[in-house]
């Protein structure tokens, strides 16, 4: 593959992240839909590793990462901020990446979560549109402020 096609694989993938945080803020499901490869899997598991089978924490498929996530968090305010990618082009149509984050929760309680990690995706070229094929979150550091107060 040349650079100039690889350059322009980075930045279609940039730009597709970017939709994500967008649409995922603003609560635009139908558009944060349209980002995902049809047997996508969001794999939030090493929040919970502690449990049995962590990896019930495994969501397959679009509709159901959309169900499942816009059902948490239908009455929260979302900020979710990505940094730095690294990315590894595989082909024209498979390539990884790698996204330092930060995501700010406002719960309708009034306390706050505030995350800091990593997203690993897996990314998928269909009919020519780039689609998130798995998106697996990791966390550095998750700060509670429970008091309810801004």
């Amino acid at each position: 593959m040349d650079r100039l096609t690889r350059l322009e694989i980075i930045e279609e993938l940039k730009q597709l992240k970017a939709r994500y945080f967008y649409h995922l803020d603003n609560k635009d499901w139908a558009g944060w839909r349209e980002l995902f490869a049809p047997d996508a899997v969001l794999d939030i598991s090493s929040h919970f590793p502690d449990l049995p089978d962590p990896s019930i924490h495994n969501v397959k498929g679009a509709d159901a990462i959309v169900a499942d996530v816009s059902a948490k968090l239908k009455e929260t305010i979302t900020a979710h901020h990505g940094h730095t990618p690294i990315f590894d082009v595989k082909n024209e149509n498979e390539a990884s990446g790698i996204w330092a984050m930060e995501d700010n929760l406002f719960m309708p309680d009034g306390s706050r979560l505030d995350g800091f990690g990593h997203y690993h995706e897996e990314y998928r070229n269909i009919d020519g549109t780039w689609r998130i094929a798995v998106t697996k979150l990791t966390r550095i550091k998750l700060v509670y402020s429970g008091d309810g107060k801004s």
